[in-house]
């Protein structure tokens, strides 16, 4: 208050606000305080719905910005992987597999987000900050998506062939990655996508993006 020469009712509107944005967390009481967090990609997202919402986005919209995003960073980790990135991306495939070996008797979303991890693993290998945080954005969306899709399946007992046919594709990408073809690892992850896509599309229907964000 000293410092900017407001009133308390000022101050206190102010971290009303900046609490709503999920800028800070404030704690009542005596041994209370704020904290303060790092913008997130999930505020960004909440946004970027809004203003797909005025613009009547949909549910295709958005996966269609997925697959030309993800395919160019498939084309570009590729192009320079290195030991490291591969480790890594072994890494989550054995976790993806492990998940699918325990489907049966666990819940899907777990599988779900094994699987949205190796995505956004190939985005943050990339090592483009701004493709990785656009695609962070339409992982807020696409997560929710993704896990109403999954329970469909689920339930029709038809789960367990579709992760295995996903895990197939992503364990061809890290052998395009692992041998640096970047245009067929591209070409391939941008088809893999579409085909998820379509897949999700024809069971859930092209939805505003605001059904997915509430």
């Amino acid at each position: 208050m000293v410092d900017f020469g407001v009133s308390r009712p000022t101050l206190r509107e102010a971290f009303r606000i900046l609490e709503s944005e999920g800028l800070i967390s404030v704690v009542r009481g005596t041994k209370g305080g704020t904290v303060v967090h790092s913008p997130s990609a999930e505020v960004a997202a909440r946004y970027t719905g809004w203003v797909l919402q005025h613009q009547q986005g949909t549910l295709a919209d958005v996966y269609a910005a997925r697959v030309t995003l993800e395919a160019k960073c498939a084309r570009i980790l590729a192009a320079g992987r290195t030991r490291k990135d591969l480790d890594r991306l072994r890494a989550a495939l054995e976790h993806s597999e492990d998940e699918l070996g325990r489907l049966s008797d666990r819940d899907c979303r777990l599988l779900a987000n094994a699987q949205h991890h190796f995505h956004g693993l190939i985005v943050e290998l990339a090592g483009n900050r701004a493709l990785s945080l656009l695609a962070n954005m339409i992982d807020v969306v696409l997560d929710r998506a993704d896990i109403q899709y999954a329970e469909i399946a689920q339930s029709n007992r038809g789960i367990e062939e579709l992760w295995q046919r996903e895990q197939r594709g992503h364990v061809k990408l890290v052998g395009l990655i692992e041998a640096q073809d970047a245009d067929k690892a591209g070409a391939l992850w941008e088809d893999h996508l579409e085909e998820c896509a379509q897949q999700v599309l024809r069971s859930l229907g092209s939805k505003s993006v605001i059904e997915f964000m509430e």
